[in-house]
């Protein structure tokens, strides 16, 4: 009885922690957006994938926030995916 009483526990123990640890993983999840132009301090972007505008624009931009209008203010941008020049 006791055998099972500890294997409940650490199963309770397991289960809660996998659970906490996927709560996490949704909250921070990063999405990728395509940049069209910039507006002041904002990136504007689609979720359509797009050929990169070049120049000083990145091509991507990775955000846990979502667009507000179509466009993610640069700080909250978290990767900057510029295009390659060879």
């Amino acid at each position: 009885m006791k055998k099972i009483r500890t294997a409940l526990v650490a199963t309770a123990i397991f289960v809660g922690a996998g659970a906490a640890f996927a709560s996490a993983a949704t909250r921070t999840a990063s999405n990728t957006y395509y940049v069209t132009g910039v507006d002041g301090n904002n990136y504007k972007v689609t979720t359509t994938p797009r050929s990169c505008p070049g120049g000083n624009l990145p091509c991507e931009v990775t955000s846990n926030d979502t667009p507000q209008n179509g466009e993610i203010p640069k700080s909250d941008v978290t990767i900057l995916t510029q295009q390659a020049s060879f």
